[in-house]
């Protein structure tokens, strides 16, 4: 048994630096076509590995090098770095999901408990289009995360082995799919946050015409849950608004010819 589950291990692995290789393959490639060809590869590799975990899970093990924390790559995540010695209870509830899933996990949350509150009319007062574009910001999200939320409970159902083995090739390849479908929601999202943000600040350095109140220091009180804004300005917190929805977009990584159109 020791054995079948080291040979498993290694397999894995091997699968995941074929993954990697290909990713940086597909970075690389300039013609849509083989852009598409290696992402092919690239989700049948993942259901490959999908299916080894669905059988070296049944005992409750997770393989150590998936279970890494979403921080192990260096200092290019800052932000993700923070969060996760900030939030480890989060990384505890999703531990057996994928890498890239739990920190989009994190990145949301991040959104949610410091930023979503500024888009408001009494924090951040903007002209006509830009108040349009800053309260929309609050269904997206809602949006984003029922995406993530059924990417979960499917998740969840697999890896507690809750479907019918017959079906397991079909579950694990619409897996595989929805895994993909959210990322790509998540990259646009944050792009979408990325250009808002910029153009903000943009503004601020300029004329300041779009953002009306970009030196008034935002206000809170002791029972409000944020706290890398407080004693910030607007034009500081936008600054920071940008560098998470930029670092975001880094660490999610969909290659161009896959992203939706902002």
């Amino acid at each position: 048994m020791e054995d079948y589950r080291e040979n498993v291990s290694r397999k894995r692995s091997q699968i995941r630096r074929n993954i990697e290789s290909l990713q940086g393959k597909m970075k690389s490639a300039r013609n849509p076509f083989q852009q598409s060809s290696i992402a092919g590869e690239i989700g049948k590799l993942e259901q490959e590995q999908m299916q080894l975990s669905s059988l070296f899970d049944e005992g409750g093990e997770t393989d150590q090098d998936d279970s890494t924390d979403v921080n192990a790559s260096d200092d290019a995540y800052p932000v993700l770095n923070r969060i996760h010695t900030e939030h480890e209870q989060i990384l505890r509830k999703s531990g057996h999901l994928e890498r890239d899933v739990r920190a989009a996990i994190l990145y949301l949350h991040e959104f949610e408990q410091e930023y979503l509150g500024i888009f408001t009319s009494r924090k951040l007062r903007l002209d006509v289009k830009y108040s349009v574009e800053r309260d929309s910001f609050y269904d997206l999200f809602h949006q984003l995360s029922r995406s993530l939320k059924n990417y979960r409970i499917e998740a969840d159902r697999i890896a507690e082995g809750s479907y019918t083995k017959q079906y397991e090739t079909d579950i694990l390849k619409r897996k595989v799919e929805m895994r993909h479908a959210l990322l790509v929601e998540v990259d646009w999202f944050f792009r979408k946050l990325r250009r808002f943000a910029r153009e903000l600040i943009n503004d601020i350095a300029g004329d300041a015409v779009l953002c009306q109140n970009p030196n008034e220091s935002l206000d809170y009180s002791t029972l409000d849950r944020e706290r890398q804004l407080r004693d910030k300005t607007v034009a500081e917190a936008v600054q920071m608004l940008l560098e998470l929805a930029a670092e975001a977009v880094s660490y999610v990584d969909i290659p161009d010819f896959q992203q939706r159109p902002l």
